[in-house]
């Protein structure tokens, strides 16, 4: 014991504890380094098990079951982002996030909160991530909106490689077309007033009994 050091380890050298006043607390198994204490945090190298032998129950106020309740600093407003739950990024060597999972509040009140993902798609080795999805209080699912008002609510294109099959109404407004045909030769809709089947591009427009 020094002063203002204190470390454990066997007579053969093996390291189990070292301490620094002021400065980092390590601890070891067979030899290797697993945890470290930092001015910002802790530091765990290798893999982390958190084991909770009671059932949970998912009630917010007693946390009852919860094996890792994770919270950050921040404050009460529709948008804000809780904790943060990030990942690194694919280089095993850097330290900063490459993707994260947030808990945000997703209504004035601020006990309706959802979950916010977040990518980096810089190429830039320092940057703010952005939101990608977001599955607010209600269970509405965002994909490019922070608003989502539907089961899923997709800002942007959506493609479907396989068969599709709907049990209810597919819904269009006034003007919104759909186009058949890999050159969008046939369009059905509505402006408002009229409704159209139109033949844009070449052939004709058949309408035939298949029997």
């Amino acid at each position: 014991q020094a002063s203002q050091r204190i470390r454990l380890q066997g007579t053969s050298g093996e390291m189990f504890l070292d301490a620094s006043e002021n400065g980092a607390v390590e601890l070891y198994h067979d030899n290797s380094k697993k945890f470290e204490t930092t001015s910002t945090g802790a530091t765990v190298t290798g893999s982390l098990s958190a084991i909770n032998t009671t059932a949970p129950t998912f009630d917010n106020d007693t946390h009852a079951g919860e094996c890792i309740f994770i919270r950050s600093g921040g404050s009460a407003g529709s948008g804000n982002a809780q904790a943060v739950l990030s990942f690194g990024k694919a280089d095993g060597s850097s330290l900063r996030s490459g993707s994260a999972i947030a808990s945000i509040q997703t209504d004035s009140d601020a006990d309706k909160i959802g979950l916010g993902f977040y990518t980096s798609d810089s190429s830039s080795s320092s940057q703010t991530m952005d939101q990608r999805m977001l599955l607010d209080h209600s269970g509405n699912l965002g994909i490019g909106t922070t608003s989502p008002a539907y089961k899923i609510d997709i800002s942007g294109s959506l493609r479907a490689t396989g068969e599709s099959t709907f049990t209810s109404n597919l819904l269009f407004p006034d003007s919104a077309r759909i186009k058949l045909g890999t050159g969008e030769d046939l369009q059905i809709y509505h402006d408002g007033s009229n409704s159209y089947v139109e033949q844009t591009g070449t052939g004709d427009l058949i309408i035939q009994n298949s029997t």
